[in-house]
């Protein structure tokens, strides 16, 4: 039996973990699981590992990591797609060929696996070898299967967790599931016997900041509503939902108001950073941001957001309108604020 993985890595990567433990319950140095990086190998390597018999199992777990992405066609810069990418060891479609003819010789104890990121339907080994392989995509969980994934992952664990500590652990981590993973595994670890909830997030999860979330709040209140679109256009096409770029942006603004109200009751920046819960970074970056706006600006904007929140939980408006939408609604009360 032989599979191509593709798509999000860290679930890429938990799935081949999956098989690894069915074989030898996943030793690494079992001498029944050969992973090559198809930079650093030839045919006639991967062909000798298929062709051998397992010992004292029943299967062999063949792993090629990257094959196929090589020759992955590249655009032009008019559009068309081009030849396949070169690599260091200036690899050609002909050259693998003959892995096509060989694929069904294997024998019934070998599971061979091609394991890459994302691949296009113009991928000329994939097409070629697609008699032959059953291809499983994993796509990156966004909006409610992003939640569902993190509801699961947590089951996984032994552990429940609220869906409000769903939302909040996901403003901290975004859409990044290896650390959505990581943290749940801290939470559980934590509170092993009752569910997770919200002030265990907020206590125990470290954020990550975004520099996308600083720059479009900088490029709104300067009134460059086109950069701040692209930047969470593509805050979203990483896997990141709607819902929760706006809450984001909520707190990032509710953040700024506490920064404008404190500093217009003159209190100095050591006290700032007292009473802030953010790393330094995000405190210098915020407190210069807030110099262009007015307070009240901030408090209409932040209404926005409010109303955006709930549009994408009551209505079927695309995520995209949405987000521009927001943009067009939050540069208008820019514009028109003062810096007091």
């Amino acid at each position: 039996m032989n599979f191509v993985y593709h798509g999000e890595p860290f679930i890429v990567e938990q799935k081949v973990n999956e098989l690894k433990f069915e074989i030898d319950n996943g030793d690494s140095n079992s001498t029944n699981i050969n992973i090559f990086d198809a930079t650093e190998v030839n045919l006639d390597n991967i062909l000798n590992a298929c062709y051998s018999m397992p010992f004292l199992s029943d299967k062999r777990l063949v792993i090629i990591k990257g094959l196929l992405s090589i020759f992955e066609p590249t655009k032009s810069s008019r559009g068309r797609f081009n030849q396949t990418k070169q690599t260091s060891k200036n690899k050609k479609v002909s050259e693998w060929d003959s892995i096509v003819e060989e694929i069904p010789k294997f024998p019934d104890t070998t599971l061979l696996i091609f394991l890459d990121s994302q691949l296009s339907d113009n991928n000329k080994i994939l097409n070629k070898i697609r008699p032959h392989v059953k291809i499983n995509h994993f796509p990156q969980p966004n909006g409610n299967e992003l939640i569902k994934w993190v509801k699961e992952k947590a089951s996984s664990k032994s552990c429940q967790i609220e869906e409000k500590a769903i939302v909040e652990l996901l403003r901290y981590t975004g859409s990044d599931l290896r650390k959505i993973d990581s943290e749940l595994e801290k939470l559980a670890l934590y509170n092993p016997t009752d569910t997770i909830t919200v002030k265990e997030v907020e206590q125990l999860v470290i954020p990550i900041s975004n520099p996308n979330l600083f720059n479009s709040i900088d490029a709104i209140l300067t009134g460059n509503k086109k950069y701040a679109l692209n930047s969470l256009i593509n805050l979203m096409n990483q896997g990141t939902p709607a819902q929760l770029i706006i809450a984001l942006l909520g707190k990032q603004i509710r953040t700024l108001i506490l920064i404008k109200s404190l500093i217009n009751l003159g209190l100095p920046n050591r006290e700032l950073i007292k009473r802030i819960p953010i790393n330094s970074y995000a405190l210098q970056k915020l407190t210069r941001i807030q110099n262009k706006i007015s307070l009240i600006s901030l408090q209409n904007m932040h209404k926005v957001l409010i109303e955006a929140d709930y549009k994408t939980k009551t209505t079927n408006i695309q995520a995209d309108l949405v987000i521009e939408l927001v943009i067009i609604e939050l540069s208008r009360y820019a514009l028109s604020g003062t810096k007091t």
